[in-house]
C-alpha cells in the first residue's frame, strides 16, 4: 500500500514484457449506446543494449481477437494489417459490452510466423452506472515540445504501452471523465512520489473533443519511481486515476 494514497496500479501485460517481442496497453473508454470503447495498442521491444537481436523473433503485427462472455466476437483482424508498416507498433479500438472480455494475442514475424502468443481476460467498466467515470489515461512520449503539439493534433497517434522513461523524454497524459448528464467534471492531477507524497500539482488543459490534457516534461526529476495521480470531480462524486512510471538515468 502507498501512505496517504491508494494501491499502486499495475499495468496491464505488465509481467508479459519480461523476456517477450512486444509490450501491450488496453484502455477504456465510454461508447455509445451503454457499450464500453477498448483500445488495444502495442509496440515491438527492442533488444538490450549490447545484445543481437534475433531478426527470426522480431515483432512485425499483431493477430488480435476479441470476444465477450457469451462468444460474441467483437474483434478480429490483424494489427496492423501489413507488418511493413509496424516499425512502432500499431493501434485499434472496437466496442464492447460491459463485462468479461476474452483477449487472444498473437505476435507473428515479418514472415507471418508466430512469435508470441498469450491469452487474457479482464472486464470491461460499466460507465452509465457511476456518478464520474474516468477513462483509462493514454500516455504519450515525445523529445520536444513540437513532437507534443504534433501529437495533440493527431487524433490517430498511438499511446505508448512502456511506463519506462528517461530524463530527455516529455509525456503527454490525455484522460477523459463522464458524468450520465453530460456535463464534465473538474480534472486535478498530481505528481507523486513512489511513496503517494505529493511533489507537484499538474496544470489539466483543455484538449480533444473535452479530453484534458496533462504535460509533463521529466528533465527536472531524479532517475526513480513516480506516480501521476488524476482526480475528476462533480456535484454527484469522484473519480481517481493512477499512472505508476518509472525514469532512467
Amino acid at each position: 500500500m502507498i501512505a496517504g494514497c491508494c494501491r499502486m496500479p499495475v499495468p496491464l501485460f505488465d509481467l508479459l514484457e519480461r523476456g517477450r517481442p512486444a509490450r501491450f496497453w488496453v484502455g477504456t473508454a465510454r461508447g455509445q449506446n451503454g457499450m464500453t470503447k477498448v483500445t488495444f495498442s502495442w509496440e515491438p521491444i527492442t533488444a538490450a543494449p549490447g545484445s543481437a537481436p534475433d531478426p527470426s523473433a522480431q515483432a512485425a503485427r499483431i493477430a488480435l481477437t476479441a470476444s465477450a462472455s457469451d462468444g460474441k466476437q467483437l474483434y478480429k483482424g490483424r494489427v496492423p494489417e501489413e507488418a511493413a508498416t509496424a516499425a512502432t507498433g500499431g493501434s485499434v479500438q472496437f466496442d464492447g459490452p460491459p463485462g468479461p472480455l476474452q483477449m487472444k494475442i498473437v505476435v507473428e514475424g515479418q514472415r507471418g510466423q508466430v512469435v508470441d502468443s498469450v491469452s487474457r481476460e479482464l472486464t470491461l467498466p460499466d460507465f452509465t452506472r457511476v456518478q464520474v467515470g474516468m477513462a483509462t489515461p493514454r500516455v504519450f512520449r515525445g523529445r520536444t515540445v513540437r513532437d507534443l503539439n504534433a501529437i495533440k493534433a493527431n487524433p490517430d497517434a498511438i499511446p505508448t504501452a512502456d511506463r519506462d522513461f528517461s530524463r530527455t523524454d516529455r509525456l503527454l497524459v490525455r484522460v477523459e471523465a463522464y458524468t450520465p448528464g453530460g456535463s464534465v467534471p473538474a480534472m486535478t492531477a498530481r505528481l507523486l512520489n513512489r511513496g503517494g507524497g505529493k511533489m507537484a500539482d499538474l496544470p489539466v488543459q483543455a484538449g480533444q473533443g473535452g479530453a484534458g490534457d496533462i504535460e509533463l516534461p521529466l528533465s527536472a526529476l531524479a532517475a526513480g519511481d513516480y506516480l501521476i495521480e488524476i482526480n475528476a470531480k462533480s456535484e454527484s462524486g469522484t473519480a481517481q486515476e493512477l499512472i505508476a512510471f518509472k525514469v532512467g538515468r
